[in-house]
């Protein structure tokens, strides 16, 4: 594990900087990493970029409300940073709140994956073993979509006779 993880990758490096409970001793050289990844308006990207660092800067001297503060959550507590007035009427962190969940919405686990090989490893069993590709292909498709068990599922008698009818002309191949 140690190996294979990206330990010296800039976005590993700079993540950090999204809790906002440490963000006053962050540098904008961390949100500036992530503001080149996410779409931050490619068009005006220098403009952009000043907006956000101003953003930055007003965060880091800024307090938060009690109920940002008191958050566990992370990601509700950059939801509810985003939603915050200035004075004029405008949001005050819209930029820089945007940056930040997007940073939080970076995948982060393998979860997903090990739970697809764990389930390519299970449908082919030694009774199953003569399985396409293909057919091992549509097995995961269709059991990814499925909402419940296919053992609740109703399905009309015409359904049936051609689900069975297709079944035998695909022994028979």
């Amino acid at each position: 594990m140690k190996c294979k993880f990206p330990f010296e990758s800039d976005i590993v490096l700079n993540a950090e900087v999204a809790d906002i409970n440490s963000i006053v001793d962050a540098s904008f050289a961390s949100v500036k990493v992530f503001a080149c990844l996410l779409t931050l308006q490619r068009t005006n990207f220098d403009r952009a970029v000043d907006s956000l660092q101003n953003e930055f800067c007003a965060f880091q001297m800024d307090d938060l409300p009690y109920e940002t503060k008191e958050e566990k959550n992370i990601d509700i507590q950059w939801s509810k940073v985003g939603k915050l007035m200035g004075l004029d009427g405008k949001l005050k962190y819209e930029i820089i709140s945007k940056v930040m969940i997007g940073i939080l919405t970076i995948p982060h686990s393998n979860a997903e994956c090990e739970w697809i090989f764990s389930l390519v490893t299970k449908i082919p069993t030694k009774f199953r073993s003569s399985l396409s590709n293909q057919i091992l292909g549509n097995l995961l498709t269709v059991k990814s979509r499925m909402q419940e068990p296919c053992f609740n599922g109703e399905f009309d008698v015409q359904f049936l006779k051609r689900a069975k009818s297709a079944t035998t002309s695909s022994l028979k191949e």
